[in-house]
């Protein structure tokens, strides 16, 4: 749940951050609880999706986070990097793909990396973690 937490605290205070990495954040591909797909409800993330309805979908959800600051994500510069697996195993890539077509549709820079032959956390996960340093270590120097 790292990468999910993360773009949800750095969407919400993008001000407060320079650069945010999400390694196959748990993001649906829809933006309301009744549109997810039903081969991205597997177990613990149904639950997880049900959870998020009785809270509030639009209080937990990362697309309304976005939306709703979106004017600050835009003029703080904030530099996301968001990757997923393609044979992830709880079906993560389909909301990573969607995140970066909505990114992508609202004009907000970032950089999205699915990864052939990855799963979720498996050997390609040092690799994946080192790029996703890179790219905050990166964002830090031109901060600076």
């Amino acid at each position: 749940m790292g990468g999910y937490g993360a773009l949800k605290m750095a969407l919400r205070r993008p001000d407060a951050y320079q650069a945010v990495a999400a390694l196959c954040p748990t993001v649906f591909p829809a933006e309301d609880l009744a549109s997810v797909p039903a081969r991205n409800r597997p177990a613990v993330l149904n639950e997880l999706n049900q959870a998020m309805g009785s809270a509030g979908y639009d209080a937990c959800s990362v697309y309304s986070v976005l939306q709703s600051n979106l004017g600050a994500v835009r003029s703080a510069n904030l530099g996301m990097f968001i990757d997923c697996g393609e044979l992830d195993e709880y079906g993560l890539l389909d909301g990573a793909r969607y995140l970066d077509r909505v990114l992508t549709k609202l004009s907000v820079p970032h950089e999205f990396h699915p990864i052939p032959g990855a799963g979720h956390a498996d050997a390609h996960a040092i690799g994946r973690q080192a790029s996703a340093i890179r790219f905050i270590g990166h964002a830090l120097q031109v901060a600076a």
